[in-house]
Order: structure tokens, then sequence, then C-alpha cells
């Protein structure tokens, strides 16, 4: 994940917002084929990155709560790279840019299958110079030549309640 994405994350979650936290809304992408439940107004972003294979379009679907932020990703890569290359090296690779680019401490790492699709489910503490922490969890997973990336950032040493990530997690579909 490129670390203006990830700083961008942290903002969210730092600028904690009360306005229908609790409130938990279906968000759906017809050209994303996917659809869950996400806490609060969800808003989208679009940003091209730079990627060592060229120019990749990173689609972002972000909502905040009292406690922190939570989302999907998603960005299409081309076809040949994904066969060209070993997928748990490229979810490895993935997981470790998520957890380095915000100069993360990696705290548990599996290995999961979505839907029948390989993926990654990790989860990572992030220490501010402000003596604030945020915890992360994030699952990161391809479907042919599409990485999506589910991510809650919450701040405190507590993280966030399980409760919360099973919804989102749960609640994740494809929808083709």
């Amino acid at each position: 994940m490129p670390r203006s994405l990830l700083t961008l994350l942290i903002v969210f979650a730092a600028a904690l917002s009360a306005s229908a936290a609790d409130e938990w809304k279906e968000t759906a992408s017809e050209e994303g084929n996917f659809k869950v439940l996400l806490p609060g107004e969800t808003t989208y972003a679009n940003q091209s990155v730079d990627t060592p294979i060229g120019k990749i379009e990173m689609h972002t679907f972000m909502s905040e709560t009292e406690t922190g932020a939570a989302g999907v990703l998603y960005s299409d890569f081309p076809a040949a790279q994904i066969a060209n290359s070993d997928v748990d090296t490229l979810l490895t690779n993935a997981r470790d840019g998520a957890v380095g680019n915000v100069k993360g401490k990696l705290t548990s790492d599996k290995a999961i299958q979505v839907a029948g699709n390989p993926g990654r489910e990790f989860t990572f503490s992030v220490a501010t110079g402000d003596d604030v922490q945020f915890n992360g969890w994030q699952r990161v997973f391809l479907v042919g030549n599409r990485m999506y990336q589910l991510i809650v950032i919450t701040e405190g040493a507590d993280g966030r309640p399980e409760a919360d990530l099973e919804k989102i997690r749960g609640s994740f579909e494809l929808t083709e």
C-alpha cells in the first residue's frame, strides 16, 4: 500500500467523526464487483499509484468511525504480471508493503481463502511521535488480476472490537 494512502487512513482515524458511526450501511461497487457493510458514511477516491510495474489505479471506499476508519480498496494489475508471479510472493509483498510503509510492526499473519481465492489476513501496530498507537487489521486477496484489500485502522492499544471486524469480514461479498 503506498505510504500516502496509509497516511490518509491514519489521518482518517485521527480525525474522529461522531456522525452516524454506529449506523452500518451497505457499500457496493458495480465496477469493483463487491459489496460490504461499513460504519457511517463511505467516501470514494481514485488514485493513480506508481509501482515497479507501472501506474496502477487504486479505488478506495473509506468510512470514518468514532474509533478510527474502515474500508475496501481494489486495484487491477496487468494479467501477465499476475500470471508470471508466485501468488504467495505477491500477497507477502503486499503485506510487507502495507506494514513497512507506515513503519509498523506486524503482530499476526495467516494465509486465508476468500470465496476460493488466495489471500492473507494480518494485523499490525503503528506508534506515532505523539505517543498515540494505531492498530490495523487487513485482509488482502487476489481474484484473477484484481487485488482487494479490506482494512480497519483504530486508535489506541485496545484496537477495534472483534464484533465490528466480524461484521466487515462477514459482510464482504464478491458480486460479479
